[in-house]
């Protein structure tokens, strides 16, 4: 019997967002737009023992469009605001990703035995209108460069920066009315792709330079996610697959109709603990002027992504610890005009993973400067 799946699917664009991942702060009074533009498909997911397996039913492809906004506030501080991945503008399923009706099922047999199950299971369908058009959360901080060309201890070859931040999520998504969609065969939405609780934490940057054209950078992001009361697809499901629906199923001949029990009087919420998740990227970067007004800019940046098992009421979950291994070669050029700019293009391909989508991502970006202030 398939299970629930609880991805969190805009995992798929994580470390696609191309921002500056290295220990530069941006002068005071300068500031840089970026505009964010991310495609992701996915046809292949790693199990828990890490093999790539078919995704089957749950295959997708996503386009996300994002943006952020950096302003330098002194020479030592820029703050930033990032909503990168952004909003998702379309998204396509091959199928039923969450596989929901293994979930009817099992409180089908838990309610009314085998023999019921097996008789529901040649009835009930999957439903294949999944969407996950949803925003994504928020990140907000202030980058301090300690050391560094700019830092408050001063030094050419290291550069050391700290950035502390919140993570704000921005979508709220009512799963019990999802619940009903789903089972209603309607459009409904199985995750926003955010754990839609508050994260706190941030990010450290340290860049070694060789010279001019050339540096690596190494670079930390860790969230920490505390205890909240929330419900997700699957919970929502359960609670009512394992209430109302698998006695009612039974009744009215495992078919659906206007008069099975609202959601609402089942669905609660639950105790979730995310835990945290934890980012390392190792990224050389090299930079060579091909222009009096040009510059060629390459990085190849591998990723690293790891969460902890989702506990939900103090029992973890299956098969939900999670962690990725990507690499995403970029190039970019870099215009000093009147108002400079830059154009870059990363291709992020997956090495190995966990419980988690074996997503192939292609990002566009555009970073605008300008002066507000000297």
């Amino acid at each position: 019997m398939k299970k629930l799946l609880g991805l969190l699917l805009i995992a798929s664009l994580a470390g696609t967002a191309l921002f500056a991942d290295d220990a530069q702060v941006l002068p005071a009074g300068v500031m840089r737009l970026y505009l964010v533009e991310a495609f992701s498909n996915v046809d292949e997911i790693y199990d828990k023992d890490g093999e790539a397996q078919d995704a089957k039913e749950a295959s997708y492809s996503i386009f996300n469009s994002g943006a952020a906004l950096e302003l330098g506030v002194t020479e030592q501080i820029s703050a930033a605001v990032q909503w990168a991945p952004g909003y998702t503008v379309t998204s396509e399923f091959d199928g039923d990703p969450t596989y929901g009706y293994a979930s009817i099922l099992a409180g089908i047999e838990k309610n009314s035995g085998s023999a019921n199950a097996s008789a529901a299971s040649t009835v009930l369908k999957a439903n294949d209108k999944a969407t996950i058009n949803e925003p994504q959360d928020l990140f907000a901080g202030a980058k301090i460069q300690i050391l560094g060309n700019q830092g408050y201890i001063q030094n050419e070859k290291f550069r050391f920066s700290i950035a502390p931040g919140i993570q704000i999520p921005t979508a709220n998504v009512d799963y019990t009315k999802e619940v009903e969609n789903y089972l209603d065969g309607k459009d409904y939405t199985p995750s926003s792709g955010s754990r839609e609780v508050m994260g706190y934490g941030g990010r450290i940057y340290a860049d070694y330079v060789f010279n001019e054209m050339f540096f690596i950078n190494i670079y930390n992001q860790s969230i920490y996610f505390p205890k909240t009361k929330t419900k997700d697809f699957k919970s929502a499901l359960t609670d009512y697959a394992d209430g109302a629906y698998a006695t009612y199923a039974v009744q009215e001949g495992y078919e659906l109709s206007p008069s099975k029990p609202s959601a609402s009087d089942y669905v609660k919420d639950h105790d979730f603990e995310y835990g945290y998740e934890l980012t390392f990227e190792l990224e050389p970067h090299f930079s060579y002027p091909v222009a009096k007004k040009m510059d060629f800019n390459l990085g190849v940046p591998l990723t690293y992504v790891t969460s902890p098992a989702v506990k939900v009421d103090g029992e973890e979950r299956k098969d939900t610890d999670k962690y990725t291994l990507t690499i995403g070669p970029s190039v970019g050029l870099f215009f000093t005009t009147m108002i400079p700019f830059e154009i870059k293009a990363r291709y992020v391909q997956p090495l190995a993973g966990k419980n988690a989508n074996k997503s192939s991502n292609f990002v566009f970006q555009v970073q605008i400067y300008g002066q507000l202030w000297k």
